[in-house]
């Protein structure tokens, strides 16, 4: 039975270490049990990944923790994310100790166009108003449907979202303040017990960036803090 558990909560397009992000982090933690899943369909044979629709990701999400609960009842549970991520965080409203969003899209449907744009500029893409096929280096392609544009385009603004799930975790949010990825985000509307700090950053926490907000990450969760219901 663990005594504190992290679980980790990937972006878009990417498995479930978020590229390496991740695991680094992880090791940071060595006496804490590291929840790390996919949340893609992966079909080795065919050598496709297919990406969930953000509703049935919540749910993964929210099971998983649930599920974490249940099996170890004392246990301190923390929730980090990177980009889309923060979003399912977000929507599944889970009650961990803290939760940190990295580099979170507040403003969803703003970075829609920019996905779709960055998508259909990959080599080898074909990206229609139903469907985008995208080649990968590995020899992989990520397979993206109508059900998940579907699901993205329900997703509001998700200052409100914040909000709530600041009521029931300690949330704080990292903002690369140079996010090649995510558009200029609105934080104005965020409660006061949101913590928000800016790390001088890409989307993705890239060269020395990365040690700086794995520092910022490993302060955050080793804070000394009563569980927060």
């Amino acid at each position: 039975m663990s005594n504190h558990i992290i679980i980790y909560s990937h972006g878009f397009g990417v498995r479930a270490d978020n590229r390496g992000m991740f695991t680094e982090i992880a090791a940071q933690f060595p006496a804490a049990e590291h929840i790390i899943f996919d949340y893609n369909k992966i079909d080795k044979a065919k050598k496709t990944v297919t990406v969930t629709p953000l509703d049935e990701q919540a749910k993964m999400l929210t099971d998983i923790f649930n599920q974490a609960k249940q099996d170890n009842p004392t246990a301190i549970i923390d929730i980090i994310t990177h980009s889309q991520g923060g979003t399912i965080a977000a929507m599944a409203q889970l009650d961990a100790r803290r939760t940190i969003l990295l580099a979170p899209p507040l403003q969803i449907l703003n970075s829609g166009d920019k996905v779709r744009y960055y998508l259909e500029h990959r080599p080898g893409a074909v990206v229609t108003d139903d469907m985008a096929t995208i080649p990968r280096r590995d020899g992989t392609t990520t397979i993206i449907g109508a059900d998940y544009w579907r699901s993205y385009n329900k997703i509001p603004d998700l200052t409100p979202l914040c909000n709530e799930l600041a009521k029931l975790t300690k949330l704080t949010i990292l903002v690369a303040t140079e996010d090649e990825v995510v558009d200029e985000q609105d934080y104005s509307g965020l409660a006061d017990d949101v913590k928000l700090i800016e790390i001088r950053s890409d989307h993705n926490f890239k060269d020395t960036a990365r040690q700086e907000m794995i520092d910022i990450v490993k302060g955050i969760i080793d804070e000394p803090t009563s569980k927060k219901r």
